[in-house]
């Protein structure tokens, strides 16, 4: 049989030698479990080094926003809220 007529999912491992080797591993891509749609996306996402930069980057500016003017509990760094506003710097005022 040659290779043009195989089906792709059907061609042997090239370092495979045994016939039995070779139906072994035609068992075990049969019975493994399918991937999702998601679970692909996922491990391209993952492997795809600009894109986890980015998330890195985009985790840290969400961190850094959150954190200066405080969450819940937690007492922000930022002197400054939204009703208290730093006070105006005019010439009038120094003079």
């Amino acid at each position: 049989m040659s290779t043009t007529n195989k089906n792709l999912n059907e061609r042997e491992p090239q370092n495979l030698t045994s016939v039995a080797e070779v139906e072994d591993a035609k068992l075990a891509r049969i019975h493994e479990k399918p991937k999702s749609q998601g679970r692909i996306v996922l491990e391209r996402f993952v492997s795809h080094k600009p894109a986890m930069v980015s998330s890195v980057i985009l985790i840290f500016i969400t961190v850094f926003a959150f954190s200066s003017i405080g969450w819940g509990p937690l007492p922000g760094w930022w002197g400054r809220t939204s009703t208290r506003q730093a006070p105006s710097l005019t010439v009038a005022s120094r003079l």
